[in-house]
């Protein structure tokens, strides 16, 4: 906890001293000095000035230095001051008193803010610092390439722990006992956090909280993926679970810090502790709506998954997205009314019309088979998984929901109390159709043997024997306001309507599988390709379900031959996945209709994720197109913008490098590899990349985007001052000229720029 308390001391420092001096707070930890507000590392003259100052009674302080060093020795902390002028002594005593109260105030911000018992943030604290965390950007609010770009990637989630059977412990052993566990709870997870962070190479955050009890919290925010978050869950979990708790060394800890004589320690036995971990993730449901207290909704999400994992036998990792999967149970079945409820409703994101599977509290594929003979009990086997029926909901409710048997041939099934439930996704069409076993439990619930790498062995067959192909991918555009209006079950029987049209009307294809939650795929032979039966089928399908929006996205053998003709070396076993992006909202041409995949529909999907700053969709789709070779300077340039906004400048200078090796004639694409490469921190090369610009290139630039013409004036004034070979004093004076020509409002807003320039081109110029 020494760094948090640093923290409030600098912050503190900040408010009290900032108008008056610059300074910086450093800590000896590890046999070493090092800064609270960077990773830097101190010089080898700071560490001189930082091992003298523990010595000193006011500051240290070097002979006519503007820097004075005070020493904190409670915390081991030195804090360097930087005045306008040599401090003389009489000044450097008025400093030492401002710093003693300031740490005082500091002190008690951070008992405010902590937990007494475990120094872990307290309720509100951790509420707000939370808080804070969602309103940080995960991408760049502006497309300009030359602003500062955030991480790439960003998730947060929210852990909340419970301490399992701990009033147990506090009934057995007492509250003082109690406390030690507690402590040492909390130890665990800083030092399970602090390995986590070290691992993540600081590109996550971990923060704990302990609002009360046995009850403690934690969020993680950065760039990682929810598999590492769940890993991190499970690593917390055996951090308590594995070890009793507290062992030998944490107990020596312990009573260094306070006289335990009074506490008798407990067994090995009895120590040992468990707990459950429920789990939030972010996510655009939890902050829609501007009004909603973002924190709050996360936190209840997490209590709620912390629930169930108690429920569910504690000591386990539940997260709030997998309780409507797997974690319902049936309360009640009336069998005069033929309604079933059950445990979970609109909290966890059940909804009207929402369908599950059903399996009885034995034959769900965890129960163990038993034989008794008379002396012993042994397990043989586990009683197998098998379907009872399926059920979907008609009324919804906070925290239950009431359903009916989905089945007509099973309406007078009983359903047991306890009875598992299992929430069947969108996709799942199967169910309509007679390919379901209830005992075959791997049969494909499409109704279909067959998926997406059927239909791509399809394709690579034809390849091999030189069979012209089509592939057209049939998708819904209004799925999720139709799955929120109408439920999973009225959308599954919409995809297995088009899935049976097609099967009837598009004759003869070689294969159709469902893609996913809301598409089709088709492939053939392209001599059996009719775009007017396709046409004719969406109109029809638009009438029998006019709120779906039904588009089709083609690639065939005429889409193949016009990509060719641009030098693009298309892979025709790829054309389903160019029929998914034809058909993506971002790639189509209209609203409703047919869209063939071309080169325009490849820009056209970019630009327009750009344009939305949908970045995340935007990189996979770039990816997507590089993997299909479907590779042009221009795409490569919208492909660096969207990296580039996303944060991920490293990605973006690759793509505009590769875009000027494609077409050096471009003056944007150098520009944008210059901008980039600045905000990476390399000048010399992004320098060089400026510079390869001809004079009718930099007039383009200085026209379309000051702020690389300023960023490049900048650069080369850099130069001068670092006696760089890359300098050219003639291009200079040139640019420096022409960024000085902007507007009054442009010098104002970029004035630390102007005023590097402007020194630069005086001292040349006079």
């Amino acid at each position: 906890m020494k760094l948090e308390q640093l923290r409030f001391l600098q912050v503190e420092i900040g408010k009290d001293l900032e108008r008056d001096v610059s300074f910086e707070v450093f800590y000896f930890y590890a046999d070493k000095w090092n800064s609270v507000d960077s990773l830097r590392i101190p010089t080898a003259n700071e560490v001189t000035a930082l091992d003298r100052a523990k010595d000193e009674q006011i500051a240290y302080h070097g002979t006519s230095s503007r820097f004075a060093w005070f020493s904190l020795s409670e915390l081991e902390v030195v804090v360097a001051l930087k005045f306008a002028t040599s401090p003389q002594l009489a000044k450097r005593k008025i400093y030492r008193d401002r710093l003693q109260m300031v740490l005082e105030r500091a002190r008690n911000s951070f008992r405010v803010a902590h937990n007494p018992l475990t120094l872990l943030l307290a309720k509100d604290a951790f509420h707000s610092s939370l808080s804070m965390a969602l309103k940080t950007p995960n991408a760049l609010e502006a497309l300009d390439a030359d602003a500062h770009e955030s991480s790439n990637l960003q998730l947060l989630a929210v852990l909340a722990f419970d301490i399992d059977h701990f009033k147990q412990v506090n009934d057995t052993y007492g509250h003082l006992y109690g406390d030690q566990v507690l402590k040492t709870f909390a130890t665990r997870l800083e030092s399970a956090a602090t390995e986590i962070e070290s691992r993540a190479l600081n590109k996550v955050k971990v923060v704990l909280g302990h609002p009360s009890g046995e009850e403690f919290l934690a969020y993680i925010s950065g760039n990682c993926s929810r598999e590492d978050v769940l890993m991190w869950a499970e690593e917390f979990r055996s951090r308590i679970a594995d070890e009793i708790l507290p062992n030998a060394k944490e107990w020596a800890a312990l009573s260094l810090r306070e006289n335990l004589a009074v506490l008798q320690l407990p067994p090995q036995q009895e120590r040992a502790v468990k707990a459950s971990i429920g789990v939030a993730f972010q996510s655009v449901a939890s902050s829609s709506d501007p009004n909603t207290d973002e924190a709050k909704f996360l936190l209840d999400r997490a209590d709620i998954a912390l629930y169930r994992a108690k429920a569910g036998g504690r000591n386990q990792v539940i997260v709030f997205d997998g309780i409507l999967e797997s974690c319902g149970r049936v309360l009640e079945h009336d069998s005069s009314n033929q309604v079933v409820v059950i445990d979970i409703g609109a909290k966890i994101g059940v909804a009207v019309g929402q369908e599950f599977k059903v399996y009885s509290p034995t034959f769900n594929g965890a129960t163990k088979f038993y034989l008794k003979d008379g002396r012993t009990t042994r397990t043989l086997g586990i009683y197998p998984r098998v379907e009872l029926t399926r059920i979907t909901t008609f009324n919804v409710q906070a925290e239950i929901s009431f359903a009916f048997i989905s089945e007509e041939h099973d309406k007078n099934t009983h359903i047991e109390v306890g009875s598992h439930l299992e929430a069947i996704p969108v996709g799942s069409i199967g169910y309509v159709t007679a390919h379901r076993s209830r005992y075959f439990t791997s049969s494909v619930e499409t109704g279909s043997k067959d998926d997406a790498a059927t239909l791509k062995s399809y394709l690579q067959e034809q390849k091999v024997v030189q069979k012209k192909v089509f592939s057209a991918v049939f998708k819904f555009v209004n799925d999720q306001e139709y799955l929120r209006k109408y439920g999973t079950a009225a959308l599954n029987v919409a995809l297995t309507q088009i899935y049976r049209d097609i099967l009837a009307r598009v004759r003869p294809v070689g294969k159709i599988a469902p893609l996913d939650a809301n598409s089709v795929g088709v492939v053939g032979l392209q001599q059996a390709y009719d775009e007017d039966v396709i046409v004719r089928l969406v109109d029809e399908f638009h009438s029998d379900f006019p709120e779906l929006g039904l588009v089709v996205g083609v690639f065939d053998n005429s889409d193949l031959e016009r990509l060719k003709k641009m030098d693009l070396a298309i892979d025709p076993e790829n054309s389903v996945e160019f029929a998914q992006l034809a058909a993506s909202q971002f790639g189509r041409e209209s609203e409703l209709g047919i869209t063939h995949f071309g080169y325009k529909v490849a820009q056209r999907l970019l630009r327009t994720q750009l344009d939305t700053r949908a970045y995340t969709s935007g990189q996979a789709d770039f990816e997507r197109l590089l993997r299909l070779a479907v590779v042009k300077a221009p795409l490569l340039n919208l492909g660096g913008l969207i990296y580039s906004g996303a944060g991920n400048k490293k990605m973006a200078a690759e793509q505009y490098e590769a875009a000027v090796a494609m077409s050096p004639d471009v003056s944007t694409y150098k520009s944008n590899l210059g901008v980039v490469l600045r905000g990476l921190g390399e000048t010399e090369r992004a320098l060089k990349a400026f510079n390869s610009l001809t004079d009718e290139q930099l007039s383009e630039v200085a026209k379309n985007n000051r702020n690389a013409l300023i960023g490049y004036a900048v650069l080369l004034a850099n130069a001068f001052k670092n006696k760089s070979p890359n300098f050219d004093k003639n291009r200079f004076i040139l640019v420096a000229n022409a960024a000085c020509a902007y507007d009054e409002k442009i010098r104002v807003e970029k004035k630390a720029d102007y005023a590097i320039i402007s020194s630069v081109l005086s001292e040349i110029t006079s």
